[in-house]
C-alpha cells in the first residue's frame, strides 16, 4: 500500500481555484459531521460509515 505522507505528492494543485491534499485532524470534527448527517446515503457507497462514531475513530482513519 502507498503511504501518501511519506510519498510527499500532496498538495496537488488541480486548476487556480482547486487542490487535493491529505486530511489533517483539524478536519475531524466537519468530516465526521458530514458523515453523521449523510450515513444513510454514504452507507450504499462507503464500507467503513458505520465505523466512524467518534472523533477517535475518524483521526485513526486519517493516520
Amino acid at each position: 500500500m502507498i503511504n501518501f505522507r511519506e510519498a510527499k505528492i500532496f498538495p496537488q494543485r488541480v486548476d487556480q481555484t482547486l487542490s487535493l491534499r491529505l486530511f489533517d485532524d483539524k478536519d475531524a470534527e466537519e468530516f465526521l459531521a458530514i458523515v453523521k448527517r449523510d450515513r444513510e446515503y454514504l452507507r450504499a457507497w462507503v464500507p467503513w460509515v458505520d465505523k466512524r462514531q467518534s472523533l477517535e475513530e475518524v483521526t485513526s482513519y486519517f493516520e
